[in-house]
């Protein structure tokens, strides 16, 4: 199955037919690219320029890291592009973020040991 990550990421924010905030949702996606990349997650040199690369190009043989990529994504552009009103709700989406990207870094280096 072949997702876009552009679509998949405006798909938990906006329409994925509404193209007006695509340039700055791009910035903010290949950001966090970038850190998935610092944690041993996703090829690198991988920009995403528009809806026609997938979470399979990013992540070709690996559909954990790849499924965890994507909940790390999702929630980590929202906090960027769109942040709840309810700063309640900040802290927690952070945590899961933060989970999701500690998550990927174990599916790829599974001998990581985190400190407590």
């Amino acid at each position: 199955m072949t997702n876009s990550i552009l679509n998949t990421v405006k798909s938990g924010i906006i329409d994925k037919e509404y193209d007006v905030f695509d340039d700055e949702l791009l910035i903010w996606i290949n950001a966090e690219l970038s850190t998935l990349k610092q944690v041993g997650v996703g090829t690198k040199g991988f920009v995403v320029n528009g809806p026609d690369e997938t979470w399979e190009d990013f992540i070709p043989d690996n559909i954990e890291a790849r499924n965890l990529a994507i909940g790390y994504m999702k929630i980590r552009v929202r906090l960027r592009f769109d942040p709840p009103q309810n700063s309640a709700l900040i802290k927690p989406l952070e945590e899961s973020a933060q989970e999701y990207l500690v998550r990927c870094n174990y599916q790829v280096d599974p001998d990581t040991t985190f400190d407590e």
